[in-house]
């Protein structure tokens, strides 16, 4: 016989002798079930049997055993192959049926060369208008679901949308005990990535990427629009058709704090330009930055204000980001109110409004910072930081498109030495302006 045939039947064999030592012992099944090397006890029931040994001697010959996954772990999938066969409805009425079933989703599992990493968080403070367009038809879910590229998706948070994806029931659990409080929705966004089959990645429960992809999609929609998005916990999938020993729930990130805003309506028209703020912010990660200012430090500041429960210090948060990125070493309220006014208005009007704004903005953030008192004027502006999260969107989505380019005259030396005189030239200025998509 071949390995694999060989293989087939010290497990099938070992499978049944393990239902028969079950049904002997008199007590219920689920006292069986569990993961591989989580409980030496339990483990040890089955070890016991005769038939143990050449199974696992079957599985080390197995051609993957060289590729997949080190020899010396056929003890752990020859037990996870047990657990398997434990936990399918049919293990003790229909166990030949059981141990089939088990055989080919090991075969199917082995078939495949690459891993699924996964992560899955509830989204709040969000709403999906009901359009239909932009959806895509995602096989095996309930409905339809928003791709907001490199592996993500929106979806809402059912059993039949998420079992597919990857989600068991523990995780869902943990989904529907998060899914409370404000600004709770009825949606979820999933991120997966892939990575090649090797013996050091066989009990990997995450690669980091998924959990990257799924933050730098909230980031994207943030940047893109209005709207008080974020997730509540992360949780690890590693979804596959045989599950050779990861148990347990893994969780990434913490719940947000108790924070009020309007919520984020993703509409089809939004699509595309998260879509492409995802890649960008991506190739930002890999890339050094050769733009003006210290865009990662805008950015992140600019998110962390959307985590902040009270508005004062979501103001030193967007204010600081405004600084990372236009910030200058002498008068800064001055000049920091200037280049923001120069760069984002479309009229002399408008000019004004935007100096005369940005610098009440700063000099709130001044006596923030400082425990200055706060004036009427600042007092005020505190009922909605919205207008100053919607002016560094604006340019941080300006500095990213700048950020992507090779053969920008506009880098750091340009900021530095020539931007005041640019701002000064209308014609100059509106080159700046397009480059920087700031009138798109």
């Amino acid at each position: 016989m071949d390995a694999e045939t060989t293989a087939e039947a010290a497990l099938k064999r070992l499978g049944l002798d393990a239902v028969n030592l079950i049904a002997a012992s008199g007590r219920p099944v689920e006292e069986f079930r569990g993961v591989a090397l989580f409980s030496s006890q339990r483990d040890e029931q089955f070890q016991s049997l005769a038939t143990f040994p050449a199974a696992r001697e079957a599985v080390e010959v197995l051609p993957e055993a060289s590729v997949q996954y080190a020899v010396e772990e056929a003890n752990r999938l020859v037990l996870q192959f047990i657990y398997a066969l434990v936990r399918h409805p049919g293990c003790m009425a229909e166990p030949e049926v059981a141990v089939d079933d088990i055989w080919q989703s090991f075969r199917e599992e082995a078939a495949i060369p690459f891993w699924t990493f996964g992560t899955v968080a509830n989204l709040e403070f969000f709403e999906l208008e009901d359009s239909g367009a932009g959806f895509i038809a995602a096989s095996g879910l309930e409905s339809d679901a928003v791709s907001l590229g490199n592996g993500v998706l929106v979806v809402g948070r059912s059993t039949l949308n998420l079992m597919p994806l990857g989600c068991d029931e523990h995780i869902m659990e943990r989904l529907f005990e998060d899914c409370s409080g404000v600004g709770v929705s009825s949606f979820v966004i999933v991120a997966q990535t892939s990575q090649e089959k090797s013996p050091e990645n066989l009990i990997l429960s995450g690669d980091g990427q998924a959990q990257l992809a799924a933050i730098r999609a909230v980031l994207a929609m943030r940047l893109v629009a209005g709207g008080h998005v974020g997730t509540g916990h992360m949780y690890l999938m590693r979804p596959a058709l045989f599950n050779v020993g990861i148990g347990g729930v893994t969780r990434s990130g913490w719940p947000r704090p108790p924070v009020y805003g309007p919520r984020y309506t993703l509409t089809p028209a939004l699509i595309e330009p998260i879509v492409r703020l995802s890649g960008q912010l991506q190739a930002l990660e890999s890339t050094p930055s050769t733009g003006p200012g210290n865009l990662p430090l805008a950015l992140r500041y600019f998110s962390e204000s959307y985590e902040r429960r009270s508005p004062t210090d979501a103001v030193v948060d967007l204010v600081t980001a405004l600084e990372a990125v236009l910030g200058t070493g002498t008068e800064i309220s001055y000049r920091l109110s200037t280049r923001v006014a120069h760069l984002l208005a479309s009229t002399e009007d408008e000019r004004v409004h935007l100096f005369r704004t940005t610098k009440l903005w700063y000099d709130l953030r001044s006596a923030v910072v400082h425990g200055s008192p706060l004036k009427l004027k600042h007092q005020s502006l505190l009922a909605d930081p919205e207008p100053l999260r919607q002016i560094v969107r604006r340019l941080l989505r300006g500095f990213i498109e700048l950020a992507m380019r090779n053969d920008s005259p506009y880098g750091k030396q340009f900021f530095a030495e020539e931007l005041e005189s640019t701002l000064l030239s209308e014609s100059k200025r509106a080159l700046l302006q397009s480059a920087m998509r700031l009138n798109e």
